[in-house]
């Protein structure tokens, strides 16, 4: 015969509560008279300056990227300024010289534009990977 569960709890079911008490200060009106600052035992008595700002950092980094997108850009603009060497052709041999010098310039602006973007990710990652926030 399986044993049954009792219609009531046992005695001592719930378990008595101890009463507790709150935090020393809790409930209390807050203190009267001025702002302390500082860590305990070290705060000053009356009004004082509020704690010092830190100081600002220096973005070296963010210049260094700066500068480094500037250089891009003068040799992106550099590249469309590059002089002809078609001088003197005629002709079949001139319209040939001026597709290839195009050709050339557009796989030289397209290459130059995939290492510029694959130099700005790298830089924007180890911005993002070293700065202090």
């Amino acid at each position: 015969m399986a044993q049954q569960p009792p219609n009531r709890p046992p005695e001592g079911w719930p378990p008595q509560q101890q009463p507790t008490q709150p935090p020393p200060g809790w409930g209390q009106p807050p203190q009267q008279g001025p702002p302390q600052w500082g860590p305990p035992g070290q705060q000053s008595q009356g009004w004082g300056p509020p704690p010092q700002r830190p100081r600002r950092r220096s973005r070296v980094f963010m210049w260094v990227i700066l500068v480094v997108n500037i250089l891009f850009l003068i040799l992106m603009i550099a590249i469309f300024n590059i002089s002809s060497s078609c001088a003197g052709k005629v002709g079949d041999e001139l319209s040939a010289c001026q597709a290839g010098e195009g050709i050339g310039k557009g796989i030289l602006f397209f290459g130059l534009l995939f290492v510029w973007a694959l130099v700005d990710v790298i830089l924007g990652v180890i911005f993002l990977v070293t700065r202090r926030n």
